[in-house]
């Protein structure tokens, strides 16, 4: 099935994923990118990787440009994991 409708969370705010996983949304996406301040990846990568498999409904994560800085670190963690899917950025 092709969701409908895709709420976006940033990963470093634990308790709005979890608000958003009982939300009506067909795809939750936990964000790990734009939405997350640079001192805060790890914390978001911790947060999707926790959820992974755990939560109620299938969940999605939007990794950071995997030849950045951090990208390479989120594919590592959620490589094997329980998801949905990956998000990944393009950048021209």
């Amino acid at each position: 099935m092709t969701p409908r409708s895709w709420l976006y969370v940033p990963g470093h705010r634990a308790d709005r994923v979890v608000k958003a996983l009982s939300s009506g949304a067909d795809a939750v996406v936990v964000d790990l990118e734009d939405a997350v301040p640079p001192d805060q990846k790890t914390a978001a990568r911790e947060t999707a990787v926790r959820l992974a498999g755990s939560a109620d409904r299938p969940l999605w994560v939007r990794v950071n440009d995997p030849t950045g800085p951090w990208g390479e670190a989120d594919l590592d963690a959620l490589a094997g994991r329980d998801l949905a899917g990956l998000r990944v950025p393009c950048h021209p």
